[in-house]
């Protein structure tokens, strides 16, 4: 046998051969991630956050703002009150609106004492906006049914001075309907 003293091993450079290139085995590599130590933000970062979120809490539940301001201060409306005077002498028999309600133009707001019923009156005039609806939407074959309302049979009791503006349009409508039975529109 030859001399096996005389073979002298290869030179070990940090622990390896002298042609090997010595890579970190994955237990090496995971064991240097979980050695090293974080940054303290990252470790103690959801108890920091967690922390400041209850301070929040405990100074929203010890601060209280209040809840009306006072501050002086002009309000200016587009459409201020207007008076409302009447022309007349005369006691106010029914109020129809309450105090700071608003209201629409043309809308009955209080009933004056006068000779006649104005329940009456809104019937009468409720009858008269019917029948004109019907002539102007062209339903001719309904307004002879909605004017027996207003015949002389079946006059609203108390008209009052009002009575004479009935008469002159109980009269056109009469001159109306007489149009309407001969079929002169139709002819036309």
């Amino acid at each position: 046998m030859p001399n096996e003293q005389t073979i002298l091993p290869p030179v070990q450079l940090n622990g390896t051969k002298n042609n090997e290139v010595s890579l970190p085995s994955p237990e090496d590599a995971w064991m240097g991630i979980l050695s090293n130590k974080p940054h303290w933000l990252v470790r103690w970062g959801i108890v920091c956050f967690a922390g400041l979120l209850v301070l929040l809490f405990v100074l929203a539940a010890f601060i209280r703002y209040p809840d009306r301001v006072s501050a002086q201060g002009r309000l200016v409306a587009m459409h201020p009150p207007q008076p409302l005077t009447v022309r007349t002498n005369t006691r106010l028999l029914h109020l129809l609106c309450a105090d700071g309600d608003s209201v629409a133009a043309g809308s009955l707001l209080a009933v004056l004492e006068s000779n006649a019923n104005y329940q009456h009156v809104l019937w009468q005039k409720r009858l008269a906006d019917s029948l004109l609806l019907l002539a102007t939407t062209a339903q001719n074959h309904v307004i002879p049914t909605t004017a027996a309302l207003l015949t002389p049979s079946y006059p609203p009791p108390n008209l009052g001075e009002l009575q004479n503006q009935r008469q002159v349009f109980f009269a056109a409508l009469q001159v109306y309907l007489q149009y309407l039975n001969k079929g002169y529109f139709i002819r036309q």
